[in-house]
């Protein structure tokens, strides 16, 4: 590792700011709305490439001393239970708020709550299993081990 790129990669992506990172995934997210359905494959591309820019900041283990890096780095930390919800939710919002909202509303609506429940998935599910995971690990190790 000290000889590969991999730390002037982390260097470089620290340097990088955490609203640059946040404008251009709201830019690739509102690419969906925008551009026409033949489209719609290179736009959710560019959104996934986004969100691994976002799991990927919220991997380095510098600290963020500003809100928005904080913000991204909680947002990389929920990002794969909102991979999991994100679309039963846009689909179920779709389907019930459809008809009385515009699609703007009703898409900002559901991925806020998407967000919500990403979080709420994260802090009663994923962390508990996580923290057992370790346990189980140490304690496999400490019987394998002399």
């Amino acid at each position: 590792m000290g000889t590969s790129a991999w730390p002037r990669l982390a260097e470089h992506l620290r340097v990088i700011g955490n609203m640059e990172a946040a404008f251009w995934m709201s830019i690739a997210a509102f690419m969906l709305a925008i551009l026409p359905p033949a489209m719609h494959s290179v736009a959710t591309a560019v959104l996934a490439l986004m969100c691994g820019w976002i799991v990927t900041r919220a991997t380095l283990r510098g600290d963020s001393v500003n809100w928005p890096g904080r913000m991204l780095r909680r947002l990389g930390g929920i990002s794969y239970a909102l991979y999991l919800i994100h679309l039963p939710v846009l689909a179920l919002f779709n389907w019930s708020l459809g008809q009385f909202l515009d699609a703007p509303a009703t898409a900002t609506l559901s991925i806020a709550v998407a967000i919500g429940l990403s979080h709420v998935l994260t802090v009663a599910i994923g962390d508990p299993l996580r923290q057992l995971g370790r346990q189980w690990s140490n304690q496999t190790v400490r019987e394998v081990l002399p």
